[in-house]
């Protein structure tokens, strides 16, 4: 290539502008770097908010008793969430929002009851206005009588699993009750027998409730320091024994007939706050309305579903978007009520249960859905135990490993026959973990995992099948046709494995361990639980946690039992949407050094009058990966350069070699992918960031 060519070539590029969804700039600068095949490539974006950023949301909230208090703590913490996302890189209030966003609720609810739900997917907007008493305040602590309560106490755990984090090195524990000696509390455990009081991943069985007389008595427990008159717990004398109850967070909220469905951020409201002061705001305000669902107390609510609800309530063509018999849409349409066409998609799953979504295979065993009969036909399919018993049943035929290995041991400890078999912890003990005796323990134990896929243990199971998690994955992915524009987030149950005494446990031994509790089921009174936090306890959330998983950086798993509400969780989630809308699109691909396998790319961000050269990571979770560091990563959200290749998109794949030249393989389907730079942790409003390179123009 002769010197004038590169002369033209430079000042044809130099009048593009490669623009962005989410930032602005000017020209982008290509100056002759040499006498090459490659250019160099300047790209400097400044990040500002002259456009805010479209979100769509669909939150999709365990009804279970059991999520009482997490409902609470969604309702209060979300203020703060969207705020959150609002003020980023505000420097004045009255500067102009980041975030368009609106929201839906769904519940996890999948298959119709004849009182509560009978349209499953439909989004919610009925704030609960009661609770059942199940939802009165305990404490899951170990107790063998009252007294174990209020004064100092060492239980021993009759079975125990020394694997399990959970459990005390020695299978005793000694609690200091502590605050707990302020009132008159009683135990409710097991009088039968001792071994139905704690599981062997040492959940506990047990639980400790105040006992009350009068609302005062609730006061000096539960809300020490709010002042008279500003009380919320209460005294439920209704039942006995009496207990303490908190009522939903709905004081304020607008009837039914007047919340929408789909709350929107661009529509202004009057709004009524908890403690009941008046504001002008939107209807984002409303959501610790929609979200606070209650506790739906019909026996197909335990069957619980969050994937497939989700599903139900986005399908285009699906039962909340009615077509006629010519396919003509008749009525109001959820997918596109909610879902905006140049916006990112965010599903987020709020459950402390596993997921047990049926295949869609079996909808029409079903029937009409809104139908009268569908109680008896749903009774008729799936049995009660079956939609108790779900969590423990799960995907053991789609291979859930941690399940697997759970029964695995949970058959050796049951059966006497079962006992010969290898299982993954009998390989633990062996030290020389490169032998022959590891290397023979561990093809015996992966033989006996893998027959287990093909063992039906359950009777239950012959004519049952549960949606595969990658479906969901798949199904989710085509509701925009950019899949890079779907995120999926879950706050659910998983092991916490900090335990000093244990420095060997991890989250492999105590998963496994919660499912051979789950399938011991030798208590009538047995609620297994995989963590316990300052909202109570939580199954573990295998299913929600693999969809996540699938997403790549676009997904996220926040564990329900961290901290003392959803602050961090909830902030976990606005900062996974902040990364992945604030980034720069790359006009051309990068080059590689071939020893490091490093990006031949400087970026170097600027903030106010400090420039600071930033360092590369391969990914956000990396070690190093701060404030002051970058990623490259592809997306489909940058097509800068190749507008000549999406008519070619869409054809299904399994690898790129499927795909015409030019694109890639990106979950079954042709796409153009760009690159871009990302950020671990999102830039600030008003920073500079440079990107210099060489790229080879492929001219």
């Amino acid at each position: 290539m002769d010197l004038i060519r590169h002369i033209r070539l430079s000042q044809r590029l130099l009048s593009v502008c490669a623009l962005a969804s989410v930032i602005t700039s000017a020209c982008n600068d290509y100056p002759v770097h040499s006498l090459l095949d490659s250019f160099e490539v300047r790209v400097t974006r400044q990040l500002s908010r002259d456009k805010a950023v479209k979100i769509d949301f669909l939150w999709v909230i365990d009804h279970s008793s059991s999520m009482c208090q997490e409902q609470r703590a969604l309702a209060n913490g979300f203020q703060t969430f969207i705020q959150s996302l609002q003020d980023y890189g505000k420097i004045k209030p009255t500067d102009p929002s980041f975030i368009d966003a609106q929201m839906a609720v769904v519940t996890v609810q999948q298959v119709p009851d004849a009182k509560n739900i009978k349209k499953i997917g439909e989004f919610v907007h009925s704030p609960a206005t009661s609770l059942p008493p199940s939802c009165i305040e305990k404490v899951k602590q170990p107790c063998m009588g009252n007294l174990d309560c209020a004064s100092p106490k060492c239980f021993n755990y009759s079975v125990f699993d020394t694997n399990s984090c959970m459990c005390p090195q020695n299978g005793e524990k000694c609690l200091t009750p502590g605050k707990l000696a302020n009132g008159d509390w009683f135990c409710k455990f097991s009088a039968d027998s001792t071994i139905f009081n704690n599981n062997d991943n040492c959940s506990v069985n047990t639980s400790c409730q105040l006992k009350c007389t009068t609302n005062s008595d609730c006061y000096a427990m539960f809300e020490p320091t709010v002042p008279d008159g500003k009380h919320k717990v209460y005294c439920n004398n209704v039942v006995q024994p009496a207990g303490c109850m908190f009522p939903p967070e709905t004081d304020g909220c607008p009837a039914p007939e007047k919340l929408p469905g789909v709350l929107k951020q661009a529509v202004a409201a009057d709004v009524v706050m908890p403690d009941g002061t008046k504001k002008k705001g939107t209807m984002l305000d409303w959501f610790r309305c929609n979200a606070t669902v209650g506790a739906n107390q019909e026996p197909e609510a335990l069957f619980e579903g969050g994937l497939r609800s989700a599903w139900l309530a986005l399908d285009p063509h699906g039962p909340n978007c009615p077509r006629d018999k010519n396919g003509k849409p008749v009525g109001t349409c959820q997918y596109t009520d909610l879902v905006r066409p140049d916006a990112y998609l965010v599903i987020v799953m709020v459950s402390d249960d596993d997921d047990c979504s049926m295949t869609f295979e079996l909808d029409s065993n079903i029937g009409d859905i809104t139908s009268e009969q569908q109680k008896t036909l749903v009774k008729a399919l799936f049995s009660n135990e079956l939609q108790r018993s779900c969590q423990s049943y799960n995907d053991r035929v789609a291979g859930n490993r941690d399940l697997l290995v759970g029964y695995c041991e949970y058959a050796k400890y049951k059966d006497p026959v079962g006992k010969k078999r290898k299982c993954p912890a009998d390989c633990e003990a062996i030290a020389d973990k490169a032998g022959p005796d590891y290397t023979t323990c561990s093809a015996q134990a992966e033989a006996n995992i893998a027959q287990l896929v093909k063992d039906n243990p359950q009777g239950m199971l012959q004519n049952w099948r549960f949606g595969a998690v990658s479906d969901f994955v798949n199904r989710y992915r085509s509701l925009k046709s950019d899949p890079a524009r779907v995120i999926f987030a879950t706050i659910t149950g998983d092991a916490l494995t900090a335990n000093a005494a244990k420095p060997n446990c991890s989250k492999d031994k105590d998963r496994a361990s919660y499912y051979r509790s789950v399938l011991r089921n030798t208590a009538g009174v047995q609620s297994v639980y995989i963590c316990s936090g300052e909202r109570g306890e939580s199954g573990y959330g295998s299913r929600y946690i693999r969809v996540a998983e699938a997403f790549g950086d676009n997904g996220l798993v926040a564990n329900i039992c961290e901290g003392t509400d959803f602050s961090v969780a909830l902030n976990n989630v606005a900062n996974l949407i902040l990364s992945r809308v604030v980034k720069v699109c790359l006009p051309h691909p990068p080059g590689y050094d071939d020893k490091t396998k490093f990006p031949l790319i400087k970026v170097t961000r600027q903030r106010a009058t400090s420039k600071k050269e930033m360092k590369y990571v391969t990914g956000p979770n990396e070690q190093g990966a701060d404030g002051d560091a970058y990623y490259v990563k592809a997306t489909a959200d940058c097509l800068i350069g190749k507008s000549n290749l999406s008519a070619l998109q869409g054809s299904t794949c399994k690898t790129t070699k499927d795909c015409p030249a030019g694109l890639a393989c990106q979950g079954g389907l042709c796409k153009v992918f760009g690159d871009a730079i990302y950020f671990p942790v999102t830039p600030q409003q008003g920073d500079i960031i440079e990107v210099n390179y060489p790229a080879d123009i492929g001219l």
